[in-house]
């Protein structure tokens, strides 16, 4: 097994590391770093509080206030229509939208898809292109839609979902694969999964993300795990 995530520490430090989308450094009007988060007051008066490792592009126009989430998790306050402003406000992200009915929710960028977690007020979300897969979110709700498909509105824990703002991660019962997710927003190396198995198994607990090493360190003691990794670069689990 050593040998094995040696061998992939290998593979991955030298090809896999360097391959990403340049298109949210691109098109980006706001954007952070790992580890970084930072708020940003928009031209309508909402507010963004962009999570690490984030990127939003602002797409105003004279029907719409939209804000679309190229990759991370934001949190946004939006700014109410008025008569002066009657603009709806939108956040568009991985082939799906949710629009403010209210004030204060977040959207997190997943692959092939989003989550959307209400806090105050309502969000509509949709799927791109379709009027038939559309669903209100009220306060304390949440709802994933991946590769066209909306997913089951579910209740949410949104002082967890949100701990992100307070510089923590709390997860219960969540599987691996999103766990190393969440820590890879705080590093400059990635964290990957030799295995779906592996991948699978459930983690919980409260970190801190001013220290993504030490947490990493107690998941991989808790799961009784291996880890090898190539500093700065890559950490293989397995």
């Amino acid at each position: 097994m050593a040998a094995l995530a040696a061998c992939l520490l290998l593979f991955i430090g030298g090809s896999l590391l360097w391959i990403g989308d340049p298109r949210p450094l691109l098109l980006a009007d706001h954007l952070t770093a790992p580890g970084e988060r930072r708020q940003v007051t928009l031209a309508d008066g909402s507010r963004v509080d962009l999570g690490p490792d984030s990127a939003i592009a602002l797409e105003f126009d004279t029907d719409l206030r939209r804000v679309r989430l190229l990759k991370g998790v934001a949190y946004f306050t939006a700014a109410p229509m008025t008569d002066v402003d009657p603009r709806p406000f939108a956040v568009a992200a991985g082939g799906g939208s949710a629009r403010a009915l209210g004030t204060q929710f977040m959207v997190r960028h997943l692959t092939g898809g989003a989550e959307v977690t209400v806090a105050e007020h309502d969000v509509q979300v949709a799927l791109d292109g379709t009027v038939e897969e559309t669903v209100v979110l009220s306060p304390g709700q949440s709802v994933r839609y991946d590769h066209g498909r909306l997913g089951a509105v579910r209740t949410a824990r949104v002082d967890r979902a949100t701990a992100w703002r307070r510089g923590q991660l709390v997860f219960d019962h969540r599987p691996l694969s999103e766990v190393v997710a969440a820590l890879n927003l705080y590093r400059r190396g990635r964290i990957v999964i030799a295995g779906d198995d592996l991948a699978a198994r459930e983690v919980s607990g409260v970190f801190d993300t001013d220290d993504p090493a030490a947490a990493l360190q107690t998941i991989v003691a808790n799961l009784r795990i291996g880890a090898a990794s190539l500093p700065p670069l890559v950490t293989v689990l397995y």
